[in-house]
């Protein structure tokens, strides 16, 4: 980590902070975006790291590398991650925007590449493919230490895939670039807030689902329950008056059948029989 923030001052240039406006509006949407990161048993999703990639494009590797580390620290103040894992997280956003601004950057002035020229969109996608594999390295690394599991076989199980969906962003990411070259400042501010919105309804999305999906599981554990405590007053019933108890069974059966016939739905089959199980249920009180 100290290393790569070493280079990114030794190799930061005024360019890299100017058009300040630029600056400034990828480092909110780095910011908000990992405010609002999208995260469930499965996904972790994110468009920081999409924001780091245009300021490597659009800025240079030290600013790029410098609003990595911001969304590190932003991310230390939600998840106050161990001190091993808060190192690990800074080198990693420190190190891969340095790497790929730095190769968006020599690239550039090996080529005679703008930004502007439909070429430099193709050094965009190569540098993003380059720092998703030093992200993915980096991080891979510390869980490798942790669990056993190497590199290669997270490669299979982790990076593959979601491959096809971060070449999907790789494409957005060089898209935004263009339209930043054709439009300015303005049209990237307009991209980033419909990016926001849409990570923002997505979350909320798939946190309904998540509710949902929760409030249909204790619905089917009220369900056991509800069978377990009617079973246990029926055989209850039975202990104390066996002719009572098969006189409920005969009751609630016939009941159901003729709740079917009448085309009454499946859940009104059932409390129809529920109520003839518990239709003498008064006998439980002595005489």
């Amino acid at each position: 980590m100290a290393s790569a923030l070493v280079a990114a001052a030794l190799v930061s240039r005024s360019a890299d902070w100017e058009p300040v406006a630029l600056v400034g509006i990828l480092a909110a949407v780095a910011v908000v975006s990992d405010l609002l990161v999208i995260q469930t048993r499965t996904l972790y999703i994110s468009g920081a790291f999409l924001a780091i990639v245009l300021a490597m494009a659009l800025l240079g590797p030290s600013s790029a590398a410098a609003i990595g580390g911001l969304c590190t620290l932003i991310t230390v103040t939600r998840r106050h991650p161990s001190r091993l894992l808060l190192l690990n997280e800074l080198a990693t956003y420190t190190t891969f925007p340095l790497v790929g601004g730095l190769l968006i950057r020599e690239v550039s002035h090996a080529t005679h590449l703008r930004a502007s020229d439909p070429a430099f969109l193709i050094v965009v996608i190569a540098a993003f493919a380059v720092s998703m594999l030093i992200n993915f390295a980096l991080v891979a690394r510390l869980r490798t230490l942790s669990d056993g599991v190497t590199i290669r076989a997270r490669f299979r199980t982790d990076f593959l895939p979601i491959w096809p969906s971060e070449l999907a962003t790789a494409l957005l990411a060089a898209g935004v670039v263009w339209m930043y070259t054709q439009i300015g400042v303005g049209a990237l501010g307009l991209a980033a807030l419909v990016l926001l919105s849409f990570q923002y309804l997505l979350r909320e999305l798939l946190r309904s689902q998540e509710r949902a999906e929760e409030l249909e599981k204790r619905g089917r554990q009220l369900a056991s329950l509800h069978v377990g405590v009617l079973a246990a007053m029926v055989q209850t019933l039975s202990l104390r008056d066996r002719m009572t108890a098969r006189h409920s069974a005969a009751v609630a059966r016939y009941s159901r059948e003729i709740a079917r016939h009448a085309g009454c739905s499946r859940e009104d089959q059932e409390l129809v029989h529920t109520a003839g199980l518990l239709h003498d249920i008064g006998k439980f009180h002595p005489a």
